[in-house]
């Protein structure tokens, strides 16, 4: 327990307008009694619910939280279902286990990379003023999909058969590409393009050495991470063309040029990194 004392002699040197001096009397603080009095019970125990799920990737259920905290399971069940309706928990099923909600990836996101949205949104409108027979997107994760930040706002890319998925889930850390995974199993959702999970795997450590992720089975759809400070992806900017469209492009300056926009996001060096005199359409 933490027991601090200072004494009258320092609260005059803080304080120089006192003229009466007490002589060795000290003033004794049980800093821990005086946080107890300040704390919000039931928000202590939500972080602390918070806590016990961020530790446990697999999710963690009612009973076992109850136990950990050292309370009943129906005073538990209330504060998750306030988490849950805030966003900040989510429901697993089979079995019922909680894990952190999007709303706590949200905050993680603004806190690690401030204001990034913006110079997202430039970097991608930048790409489609260049390549304007392309298809632009941008898309963050939101703790269960990959989203496309333009409308429509609830577009979600399928996962494995997106370039954008694909570039996630190569790019991102662990801790969210296990947890990506683990709310959309290959087996389920990775087979209708990969033949194995081994043919995916090979392409994910081919877009980890390239720095982006490209499929041209279908066309040419390419996507690049936008990465933060803490070196975490902040974004995906994808970029598509059908095949027509992709007929005759030089698509290694596209690709070149995507990295290029990503990079100024991150480093944010003055937009006239940017201003090249070629253009393409």
């Amino acid at each position: 327990m933490l027991d601090y004392r200072f004494s009258q002699k320092s609260l005059l040197t803080r304080a120089p307008n006192y003229t009466i001096l007490l002589d060795e009397i000290d003033i004794q603080y049980d800093w821990m009694a005086l946080m107890a009095k300040l704390i919000i019970q039931s928000v202590d125990r939500a972080l602390e619910i918070l806590r016990l799920v961020a530790a446990d990737p697999r999710g963690v259920g009612l009973q076992s939280l109850a136990r950990q905290m050292n309370l009943r399971a129906q005073t538990v069940h209330n504060i998750v279902n306030t988490l849950i309706a805030r966003g900040y928990l989510r429901v697993i099923d089979k079995p019922v286990r909680y894990a952190l909600g999007p709303e706590v990836y949200n905050l993680t996101l603004m806190n690690s990379s401030g204001d990034m949205n913006l110079p997202c949104e430039t970097a991608a409108r930048e790409l489609s003023t260049s390549f304007p027979s392309a298809t632009i997107t941008l898309c963050q994760y939101n703790g269960s999909e990959t989203g496309q930040l333009e409308r429509p706002v609830n577009r979600m890319f399928s996962p494995y058969t997106s370039a954008s998925s694909v570039a996630f889930s190569a790019l991102a850390s662990r801790h969210l590409r296990e947890e990506y995974e683990r709310l959309h199993a290959f087996d389920e959702y990775g087979t209708t393009l990969w033949k194995s999970r081994e043919q995916f795997d090979e392409a994910l450590s081919q877009a980890r050495r390239d720095g982006y992720a490209l499929l041209t089975h279908n066309g040419f759809r390419l996507a690049v991470g936008v990465f933060d400070t803490g070196n975490d992806v902040h974004s995906i900017i994808g970029v598509s063309l059908s095949p027509e469209q992709a007929s005759g492009l030089d698509t290694d300056f596209l690709k070149a040029r995507a990295l290029l926009v990503a990079q100024w996001v991150r480093t944010q060096e003055p937009p006239e990194f940017l201003k090249e005199t070629h253009r393409c359409s």
